[in-house]
């Protein structure tokens, strides 16, 4: 088992593209911690792809599984965040 960290290239409420580092097995089950300001949440996923990027990295897509109420609350306010930042670099 490998623990690391990832770089949010694209994520929803049903899922996140990561880049890594290191590639990561499709249908591989995982546990992924998401925080925004003081919140932190674990999400289950599963790799649904993984392939080559840029610099020695792989991109990593992951479909969230069984997501509850209160995730899901600390999910969606990362998603609008991200979007949010996106539209400030273009």
């Amino acid at each position: 088992v490998k623990q690391g960290m990832g770089r949010t290239l694209n994520v929803s409420q049903s899922g996140i593209l990561l880049e890594t580092v290191f590639p990561i097995e499709k249908h591989q089950r995982l546990s992924i911690s998401i925080g925004l300001d003081n919140d932190l949440v674990d999400i289950e996923g599963r790799v649904i792809h993984c392939g080559k990027g840029q610099e020695k990295r792989f991109e990593t897509g992951i479909e969230f599984l069984d997501i509850n109420e209160t995730t899901l609350v600390v999910l969606r306010r990362f998603v609008n965040f991200f979007l949010k930042s996106q539209k400030s670099l273009s």
